[in-house]
């Protein structure tokens, strides 16, 4: 297995595990994610801009000739001064191919993820999880991420 940072000829193999982890997700929230198609889902130009973006980051873990996962995040930052931590890392995606699973693919690309914040100076991580991804929120746990918000919806009947 090897880490490192997604390049154009990725592509094909981003966008469908990136499917994957959608039709994974609208599982979980049935009523919040419709049906779409991969190509309606992920578009290359979006995929090429993050992969020469010096502010957001794909990184994948690979296998032979497989994508095994792969974490996309951004660094952001604020001039807040009521904010504690003026630049954090988000992670927009952490994704592990269903057949690399419970192989500690998850933990290496969160590994990377931190160093990465280490060397930036960077010193807090944010994400979001869906509240029934019982999966993820476990992951997280395990590796010391706390709640610190809770998001809430209310759908409208029109």
């Amino acid at each position: 297995m090897k880490i490192r940072k997604a390049v154009v000829s990725d592509l094909d193999k981003l966008k469908a595990l990136l499917f994957e982890q959608y039709v994974y997700h609208r599982g979980l929230q049935e009523n919040i994610h419709t049906s779409v198609s991969a190509d309606v889902l992920v578009d290359d130009d979006w995929l090429e801009d993050i992969i020469n973006s010096t502010a957001s980051h794909i990184i994948i873990c690979a296998h032979e000739n497989e994508l095994a996962g792969l974490v996309l995040f951004s660094e952001e930052h604020t001039d807040k001064a009521s904010q504690r931590y003026k630049k954090w890392l988000y992670i927009k995606e952490l994704i592990v191919n269903e057949r690399f699973r419970s192989k500690g693919i998850g933990s290496k690309l969160m590994e990377h993820v931190e160093n990465y914040a280490k060397e930036k100076s960077i010193e807090c991580i944010k994400l979001n999880v869906l509240n029934n991804n019982d999966t993820a929120i476990g992951f997280y746990a395990k590796n010391d991420f706390k709640v610190k918000k809770l998001g809430m919806w209310k759908i409208l009947q029109t």
